[in-house]
């Protein structure tokens, strides 16, 4: 039996020039559209980093706060995530 699972919320605060931005997806195909330099490359950075626990150098003074809502099966997840620069790590 394989498994299928989407995210459905996206939220991120204080990631590069992302200050807060809440994403409602759906499921299947997203488009992120914009003029350059508006934030789509960080939308995807930040879902990439969220699930790597990785943050690249010059992280913002301020902590980084991820969540991703995901369902699977009809059940809805959500992860929380943050990262503190003094840690280096998602406590």
């Amino acid at each position: 039996m394989e498994l299928y699972f989407y995210p459905e919320t996206l939220l991120i605060e204080n990631f590069k020039s992302i200050r807060r931005l809440e994403l409602k997806l759906r499921p299947g195909v997203n488009l992120l559209v914009g003029p350059n330099a508006s934030g789509k490359t960080n939308i995807l950075e930040a879902i990439y980093s969220f699930h790597k626990a990785l943050f690249p150098p010059g992280v913002a003074q301020n902590s980084i706060l991820a969540t991703l809502a995901y369902v699977l099966e009809g059940v809805r997840f959500v992860l929380h995530g943050r990262y503190v620069k003094t840690l280096g790590v998602w406590p």
